[in-house]
């Protein structure tokens, strides 16, 4: 989970089009992460 974070965050330096896809994909992680641990 933190090694993906941190492989985003590394997308957040690159381009506006790659901070779109890697914000998206943060929230999908997040998203699954609480329906994970929320259930």
């Amino acid at each position: 989970m933190f090694a993906r974070v941190q492989a985003l965050r590394k997308g957040f330096s690159e381009g506006p089009e790659d901070r779109q896809i890697a914000l998206m994909s943060l929230k999908i992680n997040v998203s699954m992460y609480l329906s994970r641990y929320h259930v």
